[in-house]
Formats: structure tokens, sequence, C-alpha cells
């Protein structure tokens, strides 16, 4: 590199080239959807919308039956019209290139309260939701997390829009071609030191990046402590992405290694996640930074362990006031501040999971569990393919700790549909969501 700093952009966005980059202007964040039951609490400055679509022909009307009689085995699409108003048109799609472009994200390690979906009080949940999933000790928990922002002073967050929602918990999706230079400006909001780094993603330059005014060039991995700001510089290569044989982008993550002693455990239960995504060049339309007419979803199967959590003390203190007692070495408190959740929801409560009739659609499916963490994704109804040598068309998808997996489905058949772990402990604590096929013609 010459040494100069990557042009500064919005969260979101990837300019067209490193040449043209300074010409074109940021995306813009989209409004929250309207059936969000997402309950923690987070800035609500408001911000324009990130992508302007058209969902006139859209419906979230699941009664019609498909047009055409398809099999679950095999499915024919060569006379069907797949294409929706999702996210633009052939007229918008970019020639692939493999010249490499900058890409640039704003994060932040924020603290929140989270419920992981349950609204009610533990003394009102039924013994019938006990065993469905719907357990916890305390009404509410303090986490931290990663969010975006859309400028390097940290003063406007990324809103969520409907794209966004279901992921949750989690972090906003970094994304990224082979051949690009990925700058991270991260700054940590939370009361105590926190790190980000990529899973598999090292470059030996990394270390050398250089300053900005949005702060001093760190190392991923190292601590930042509260109120500091580090901007870390990547290279993407070839090794990293996707092979000729997988689809045009693969998952990934990224996390905090503070606690070094004990993994990332205890950063990990405390929320700190979120997708990494790296796909091939030319993939990303240059302006949305987005794959055009494709649905594109991250799932994160996980057992979250508020016992292991930074805050445990503290939303002790805070939320478990007279005459509630905490006892730490009771079974019934180390059980019921386990969450085996989806994106951090439990019981089908996980919203914004809602995918178009024979539309192609994309799955991340991550686990960052310890030894011992094997989860089974089953989308029920719904095959899927895994690209490799072969197309193998799929019912489940084994994730083995530390394992990232990307398949692709074209939902065939309207509805409602349920996306689980298949482990019987997992599924009987909750890990659970609805998914909605519906039919975009009507």
């Amino acid at each position: 590199m010459d040494g100069s700093r990557p042009p500064e952009q919005n969260f979101g966005s990837s300019p067209g080239s490193a040449e043209g980059a300074a010409a074109e202007g940021g995306a813009e964040a989209g409004d929250v959807h309207p059936l969000s039951n997402n309950t923690h609490t987070e800035l609500d400055t408001p911000l324009l919308d990130l992508l302007d679509l058209d969902f006139s022909n859209v419906s979230n009307d699941n009664k019609t039956a498909p047009r055409n009689a398809v099999s679950l085995e095999y499915d024919d699409y060569s006379e069907e019209d797949t294409g929706t108003a999702y996210i633009g048109t052939e007229d918008n799609l970019d020639l692939r290139t493999t010249d490499g472009q900058y890409r640039s994200y704003y994060i932040a390690a924020q603290e929140i309260t989270w419920d992981y979906g349950i609204r009610k009080p533990h003394q009102l949940i039924k013994t019938r939701e006990r065993r469905r999933g719907m357990r916890k000790f305390l009404a509410e928990y303090k986490k931290v997390v990663f969010r975006a922002f859309s400028d390097r002073d940290f003063q406007i967050p990324v809103t969520r829009g409907e794209l966004q929602e279901h992921l949750g918990l989690m972090g906003p999706i970094i994304k990224a071609e082979v051949n690009d230079l990925l700058t991270v400006t991260f700054k940590n909001m939370a009361s105590r030191p926190y790190s980000l780094h990529l899973h598999g993603v090292y470059d030996k330059s990394q270390g050398d990046g250089q300053s900005s005014g949005a702060g001093v060039a760190g190392v991923p991995g190292e601590a930042v402590q509260p109120g500091e700001v580090r901007v870390y510089t990547w290279r993407i290569t070839r090794k990293q992405g996707p092979t000729a044989a997988e689809f045009d982008c693969k998952a990934g993550a990224y996390y905090s290694t503070q606690n070094k002693a004990g993994g990332t455990e205890k950063d990990l239960h405390s929320g700190l996640i979120g997708p990494l995504v790296i796909c091939k060049p030319g993939t990303l339309h240059p302006q949305l930074n987005l794959q055009p007419n494709l649905q594109e979803y991250a799932l994160l199967f996980h057992t979250f362990d508020e016992t292991k959590s930074w805050y445990l003390d503290e939303n002790i203190r805070r939320y478990c006031t007279p005459p509630c007692q905490a006892q730490k070495d009771d079974p019934w408190f180390q059980l019921s501040n386990k969450f085996a959740a989806i994106n951090g929801y439990v019981a089908e409560t996980l919203p914004g999971l809602m995918v178009a009739q024979h539309q192609q659609v994309r799955w991340h499916l991550l686990n960052v569990g310890g030894d011992g963490e094997y989860h089974t994704a089953h989308f029920h109804g719904l095959p899927f393919s895994i690209h490799k040598e072969q197309e193998h068309r799929m019912g489940v998808y084994n994730l083995y700790p530390g394992v990232f997996g990307t398949v692709e489905m074209r939902p065939a058949t309207v509805g409602t549909w349920m996306v689980e772990c298949t482990v019987g402990e997992h599924q009987l604590a909750g890990m659970r969501a609805k998914l909605l096929v519906y039919n975009p013609r009507k």
C-alpha cells in the first residue's frame, strides 16, 4: 500500500474502486420493520433508509397455495419467474472485476438490556411455557453487543430495517470480497475492555495500519479500553474466500477475544458476536453492498449462559431485588439462566424470517460454542443445497463447535415453517424459530 488512508464512507457502502471511492456516496439505513418484537434497549436516533426498495408487489399473505405443484425432492424452476422486487434488477448488476475495493465499517461495543424474547416476568410463565423453553430467572439481562454506526464520530447509529432485524443479538454483517481492503473502526462504548477479531482472517500487515482521525491503528484481538477507538485493516485473500466449488459467499464470524484466559467464553456469553461474509470478486452490488436478486440471512445457534457473563453480579443486584433470592450454586438458578437461542431469541420469538416463494435464499449458519456444543440445523419442509464438488440437497446441516456453513434454497411451498436445532436437549430448551414463506405475487 502507498500509506494513504482509505476514503471515508458510511457503514454498509462500498465504492466501486479505490480511485472512484471519493465520488460515491454512502448507503442509508432502513426503517424498522413494524412486526419486530425485539425488546432490547438501544439508541433510537432516526436515520434515513438504507435501501429505497419497492415492496408494492410483496405481501405477507401465506394462505395461497403455490401456483404449480412442486416436489420437495426435486424442484424445476425452468418455467418459473423467480424474480422479485426484493433488491434491484438485472440493470443494476455490476460487471465482475478482480480489482479490490475499499470497504469501511464503523462498529462499537454497546451495553444494552435483553430479554431473549421472553416478555413475561418469570413469576407469570406457565409450566407449559417453561417446557417449550420460555424460562428465565431475571426479568432482563445487561449485555454487550456489536452495533453499527454511519459516521466516524459514532454519533449516528445505523437503524436496523427488515433486512437486518433477524440478526437479533448479533452485530451487523461485515461483508467483503476477495482482494478487498477491509477497514473496521472499532469504538469501545462499554464499561470494560473488549476487542474485535475476524475469525480466520489474518494479514501480516494488519498491525501496521495507518492511524486516522477516527482512532489509532490497532492489532485485532488486543484489548481496547472503554472510550478508546482502534482502526483495523485486513487484505482479504483468496485463501479466506470461497472456493470455485462453493457458493459465491461463505460464512464466518467476528467476536471479542479479550478474555484470553478462558478463550472467548465470557465475551461471547456477554453478547459480543457477529457474522462475517466473504464473497468472490464482483459478487456484491457496489452501492448496496448486497448480492442482487437474493435474500440473505445469518443464524447463530448458541446456548447463552448468563452465569458466565461479565455482568452476572450486576444483573443480580439490578434485577433480583427482595423477595428475589439468587443462589449461584442452585441447580434451578443455573438452568434458568441458560438460553438455547437462535440469534439471541428462544421459543419461536425471533423476528424477521420472511422469504419469497421460489426466491433464491442464502443462509449463513454459525456455531461458535465450545467443546460439546453440537447443533443440527433443520429447516422443516424446505430442503436446501450445499455447494461442494457436487450439489447435494439436504434437510439438516450439522454444525460442530467453531464451524460455519452456507446453504441455499428456493422455498417451494407457502406457509409458516419451523427452523430449529434437532438435538433433543436444545430443541426442548427453545432453540427454535418460525420462518414465513410468502407468495410475492399476492
